[in-house]
């Protein structure tokens, strides 16, 4: 049986964890311009956290409550076919906020996450699963997102 690992369940990594943490800290190319990486769809989201229902759920809860924060994208990587995407998402219970970080490939396939809180050390803990969906509501708002011209 696979084991879960950053690149998610069953999937290995394409960096090393601490490498891959540092990109988070990385100063040049973000940007909140989500219009400029493929549209994350849920499908993907959850075909990549398949085994994390429970977190799934919970992660749509923290997009929709606003708790992911701070999205943004860069696709500064060495390898032109990954785009990595940061954000902040406040805990449920406590004051603060966890770092997120993942990669998606060019078709918009989750290849490696992380976020900073003790559950998030294998990229598929519910602050993680709430930003690809916070991500594709972004790029692709609802027609009852859209304001009335």
């Amino acid at each position: 049986m696979a084991e879960n690992g950053p690149g998610g369940p069953g999937k290995p990594a394409i960096y090393d964890t601490d490498d891959f943490v540092r990109l988070y800290g990385f100063q040049d190319g973000w940007t909140a311009d989500a219009c400029s990486v493929p549209v994350v769809s849920p499908v993907s989201v959850e075909r990549h956290f398949a085994t994390a229902c429970k977190q799934g759920k919970k992660g749509w809860a923290f997009k929709e409550e606003s708790y992911v924060r701070k999205i943004m994208v860069n696709s500064f990587d060495p390898d032109p076919t990954i785009f990595l995407v940061r954000s902040l998402c406040a805990p449920s219970m406590k004051p603060g906020h966890y770092k997120q970080l993942v990669s998606f490939s060019k078709s918009a396939e989750i290849v490696q996450a992380h976020c900073n809180c003790v559950a998030g050390l294998n990229g598929t803990c519910q602050h993680m699963v709430g930003l690809p969906f916070a991500l594709g509501d972004i790029q692709d708002p609802s027609s009852t997102n859209i304001s009335c011209k």
